[in-house]
């Protein structure tokens, strides 16, 4: 019974102590001045890619299935 009381005694003392240190400031909130910065590249910088019409020599739309062949030719 004794040991239950002293168990819970220095739990609640040892609680009381860590508790305060872990509720002091972690630093300011006030954000940095001025616009913040463009922090992504847009696709164009990522990936630039060369659009394929229909009427380009080495391509060629199936409308009836969906496929679209590509030769060299188009790549070029």
């Amino acid at each position: 019974m004794k040991s239950s009381i002293f168990i819970s005694s220095a739990l609640f003392a040892l609680s009381v102590i860590i508790t305060p240190c872990a509720l002091h400031a972690q630093g300011s909130l006030t954000p940095p001045p001025g616009p913040p910065a463009p922090v992504m590249k847009t696709l164009d910088q990522v990936e630039a890619r060369t659009p394929l019409n229909a009427g380009q020599p080495g391509v060629s739309i199936n409308n009836a299935t969906g496929t679209i062949t590509i030769s060299q030719a188009a790549t070029t």
